[in-house]
């Protein structure tokens, strides 16, 4: 919502409005936005009407004429050092016509530069609307805004008393605005750098992110394009383009309800397709990809991951050459979470030799076998059930295929004991615990 510059606005005028000569009062009104108010006399039931002013020597500090109690020219101007330097300018005619403009309120700095200027006008449906540019300092345009302006018979009957009668004015509009139409964003360089569309309006106050309605568009600070989509009411909506700083095409995607969906690839920035997800809204988790491929800059696989029609996730790695080095399959129910041990039944990885590394079997008595390099056996994890007993042990060897460890444990039906025998490097018993 685009409230700041409002309070702005208002704060800048309220500074000046106690020191007039014809004692001008900002607070006998009726309406919310300050330059579409009706004024009063002191009286309160009569509207202002004609000039009022305040002068420093023959110059002019502060200048307002009124028609109906309405604002039709504002001129403010600062006094510094006995000279003055434009502050606000406003000029404004109060139509109802369609496709009409209204006029204008430009604002200043000190040093007599433009920092903000607003636009009205009415669009093809007599709505009144609202463009608000600003500028740096420097006079670099830093944004281009649009908003509507909210009707007291547009809002329902929830947020009707956020809406008193005397902040409604006598169009009947409130001082509730909208983002509505196109906003561009610039960087400090003055070039754009981001493009949003509000095509559909709202009625209620809301953060303008959640009102975002048909084109989105980013661009990178050298000019090129850096996003491309589409929002439906605040949600990212159909095909979306993501490119990298050089121009090259990184992401490309579909959504559908706020949600990825179907395939989605992306590519490094010299075009090499680099990985692909495949979405699916009737997952058990649809935020998270049933498939998914990643691929080097050679464009081969080096990995995959699936949930297969069994509802069982497969992980699959290769080495840079192409070899498969990893395979793990998870068990029903793990929802794509990939770190989760709990949910991984088995998994067999390789060397880029292809000799065996190790398998861990959850649901075999051999639960874990690892082999070093030149295919010896490196550790042995063994587990059986004996009605309510369990018997593990582990082995241990080092490269030359001497043993280094065992350890037998057994535990269950009251019966707790682990016996743990250490060797030396030639083979020979070094240690014996048993507990």
């Amino acid at each position: 919502m685009k409230w700041v510059a409002l309070i702005l606005l208002i704060l800048c005028h309220i500074s000046v409005a106690y020191t007039q000569d014809c004692d001008f009062d900002y607070y006998p009104k009726k309406g919310g936005h300050y330059l579409f108010a009706t004024y009063y006399e002191k009286d309160h039931q009569t509207p202002r009407n004609g000039q009022c002013d305040r002068k420093i020597g023959a110059q002019f500090y502060a200048r307002r004429f009124f028609e109906k109690g309405h604002i039709v020219s504002e001129e403010l101007n600062y006094y510094n050092d006995g000279k003055f330097t434009p502050h606000i300018r406003t000029q404004l005619n109060h139509s109802t016509k369609k496709n009409h403009q209204l006029g204008f309120c430009k604002e200043y700095n000190e040093i007599g530069s433009l920092i903000r200027h607003f636009e009205f006008y009415t669009d093809k449906a007599s709505r009144r609307c609202e463009r608000e540019t600003e500028y740096l300092r420097t006079g670099t345009l830093r944004f281009i805004r649009e908003y509507a302006f909210i009707r007291l018979s547009e809002i329902d009957s929830f947020h009707l008393n956020e809406h008193p009668p005397h902040t409604v004015d006598d169009f009947g509009y409130t001082s509730l605005q909208v983002p509505y139409g196109v906003h561009h964003w610039y960087n400090d360089q003055g070039q754009l750098i981001r493009e949003e569309h509000y095509d559909q309006l709202t009625f209620y106050r809301q953060d303008a992110e959640h009102l975002l309605h048909g084109k989105f568009t980013e661009f990178h600070d050298n000019g090129k394009l850096k996003t491309q989509g589409q929002f439906k009411e605040g949600n990212p909506d159909g095909m979306w383009k993501r490119y990298h700083y050089n121009g090259m095409l990184y992401q490309e995607g579909l959504y559908r309800n706020n949600i990825q969906d179907s395939l989605w690839q992306q590519w490094d920035d010299r075009g090499n397709l680099s990985k692909e997800s495949l979405y699916d809204h009737g997952s058990d988790n649809p935020f998270a990809p049933v498939r998914e491929k990643e691929y080097n800059a050679a464009g081969l696989l080096v990995s995959s991951k699936e949930i297969n029609a069994e509802k069982q996730a497969i992980l699959q790695e290769w080495s840079p050459q192409g070899k498969l080095i990893r395979y793990v399959r998870y068990s029903t129910g793990m929802r794509m979470n990939w770190n989760n041990t709990d949910y991984r039944e088995f998994e067999k990885t390789w060397y880029d030799n292809g000799q065996v590394k190790s398998i861990h079997n959850k649901r075999s008595d051999t639960s874990y076998v690892s082999y070093f390099r030149n295919g010896q056996m490196e550790q042995l994890n063994l587990g059986h059930w004996y009605d309510a007993l369990r018997k593990e042990e582990k082995t241990e060897w080092n490269i030359q295929g001497t043993r280094l460890l065992h350890i037998e444990t057994s535990y269950g039906d009251g019966d707790n004991r682990q016996v743990i025998k250490r060797y030396y490097s030639n083979g020979n018993l070094a240690q014996r615990l048993a507990t």
